[in-house]
């Protein structure tokens, strides 16, 4: 066991009692706070009661005085007095709001105060006491004090038996507390131990899944599975709605995508460049939110409303990244997976890619650009069995440049070289997609054209003749032409090699009629 799940052992063992000593120190504080809360209510009810009757008292003894003396200032008197049992009787009734007996107790003794008041201005009015209302007076008064007697005897009863049962639950309270701590207690330590045995047991998934990437990529059988096993895994153990794989192709200036992006996204990757992404652009994982407006907006992240991407670095060098769209935002264990995945994928990406590109080189012409006699013959033998399944047609041409020796004796190799070169870049520009042009060697080129028959190819390489005619090489003084022969699958041959044997023989045919010129096969010299 190590240090720190020793620690947090011992930290478990002492958990319960710090738990029972916080919830008895808390029991004992709230009861505290009660008592105190109480004795100051009752000191304030009894002050209460005690500034309505000493004012009543002050303004009886003010209005005598008055009519002893006749002094204005007594009227004062009587005034503030009168203002001082108001504002008795408001706290009172404020600190009895829940005692319906001290409510009514107030409602008698403000009916009282009423009454003294309205008694107090007849007589200064009048300017005299009589019997009657000396007698009307001490009526008031008597019955104002034994109602406010009354309101402080029900007030403090009051007081005192919430006090009581404030004590008595205090002791509830200790105990209570303390049983509920140790329960708390237990919990907690049952839950921690619950927690770190389903943390165990994620890291122990999470390491297995890993594990199981790596052991899938290395036996992945090309780049397109490699990004689809990136992905899939990515989905699989990840809270990811969709993830877009991007691979960043420096010689074209392209960032493209290796997997089917959504619908918000493809229109964007048709012309996307590698600054399109910021996670390429900075080298670091850009995370897209509405949590925040970025000072930066990344043209492929800010179309969607929470994205995290992630450039994959290989030896410091970004060769892409992968886009995951999410609903939620992801947590910190979640963004190091998706970054911990990409990681361990770019590596296998790179050489795949370095793989790749080597391949291609290999099978690709260094002067025109063009595929090769390798890439050729590869890719006759496909043509030739699609064009099988699927009964259709394929016609060859076979192109050698008119006395192209004469070029490179009188203007020199390099010279030789750039007309090469301009054949290639004129054959890619005018032919279709689906079609094959390569080299095949010194000045001879060939070209593979899918679902066309003999007279389409016969139009096809007019014209290509007319368009070679045509064209002009800065330097180059002369017409560069050539001679094409055309062979068809399947009238001609049905095998790869016997159809460029055909496409020859038709070619030497169009040397013989004077070059510059197209001749098909006829089907009886085909068998030659």
């Amino acid at each position: 066991m190590g240090w720190s799940r020793i620690a947090g052992s011992r930290a478990s063992a002492f958990l319960p009692a710090v738990v029972a000593v916080g919830a008895i120190a808390a029991a004992v504080i709230s009861i505290g706070l009660v008592q105190r809360d109480h004795v100051r209510s009752t000191w304030q009810s009894t002050r209460a009661a005690s500034t309505i009757l000493s004012a009543t008292i002050d303004s009886r003894d003010a209005l005598q005085d008055y009519f002893a003396e006749r002094r204005v200032q007594e009227i004062e008197r009587i005034a503030v007095d009168q203002l001082h049992a108001s504002e008795g009787l408001a706290a009172a009734r404020r600190l009895s709001a829940k005692d319906p007996r001290l409510l009514r107790n107030l409602d008698t003794q403000t009916g009282l105060v009423r009454e003294w008041n309205t008694l107090q201005h007849r007589v200064i009015a009048r300017g005299s006491v009589t019997p009657a209302d000396n007698a009307e007076i001490d009526r008031i008064y008597d019955e104002l004090a034994t109602a406010n007697d009354a309101y402080s005897v029900r007030s403090s009863r009051r007081q005192t038996s919430e006090l009581e049962r404030a004590t008595y639950l205090e002791g509830g309270l200790i105990v209570g507390g303390s049983l509920v701590a140790l329960l708390a207690a237990f919990l907690i330590v049952r839950r921690n131990r619950v927690v770190e045995s389903t943390r165990v047991e994620l890291e122990a998934a999470e390491r297995s899944e890993q594990r199981e990437l790596v052991d899938s990529l290395q036996i992945a059988s090309g780049e397109d599975e490699t990004y689809a096993l990136l992905r899939r895994h990515i989905q699989r153990s990840l809270p990811i709605d969709d993830v877009v794989v991007l691979n960043r192709d420096n010689s074209n200036d392209r960032l493209e995508p290796r997997t089917s992006p959504p619908e918000e996204l493809a229109d964007a990757l048709i012309d996307a460049s590698p600054n399109s992404c910021l996670a390429v652009r900075l080298g670091q994982t850009h995370a897209h939110g509405p949590e925040r407006e970025p000072l930066l907006s990344c043209e492929l992240c800010g179309r969607f409303d929470r994205v995290t991407c992630v450039p994959s670095l290989v030896g410091g060098e970004v060769i892409g990244s992968v886009l995951a769209r999410h609903d939620g935002e992801l947590s910190e264990r979640e963004r190091y997976r998706l970054a911990d995945s990409v990681s361990q994928a770019a590596p296998v990406l790179a050489n795949l890619r370095n793989l790749a590109i080597a391949e291609t080189r290999a099978m690709t012409d260094a002067l025109t650009g063009l595929p090769n006699v390798r890439a050729l013959q590869d890719n006759l033998k496909r043509m030739l069995a699609h064009a099988g399944r699927n009964a259709t047609s394929l016609s060859l041409l076979a192109i050698d440049l008119d006395h192209f020796k004469q070029i490179n004796d009188v203007y020199g190799h390099e010279k030789g070289d750039e007309a090469l070169a301009a054949v290639g870049d004129l054959l890619g520009a005018n032919l279709r997609a689906s079609d094959l042009a390569a080299r095949n060697g010194g000045e001879e080129f060939v070209v593979a054209l899918p679902d066309t028959g003999k007279d389409g190819a016969v139009g096809v390489a007019e014209n290509l003749r007319t368009r070679l005619e045509q064209m002009s090489i800065n330097g180059l003084d002369r017409t560069v032409t050539a001679s094409f022969g055309v062979a068809t699958y399947p009238d001609d041959a049905t095998e790869p090699a016997k159809l460029l044997r055909a496409a020859d023989r038709a070619l030497y045919l169009a040397k013989a009629s004077g070059r510059n010129t197209v001749r098909a096969i006829e089907p009886d010299a085909a068998t030659v």
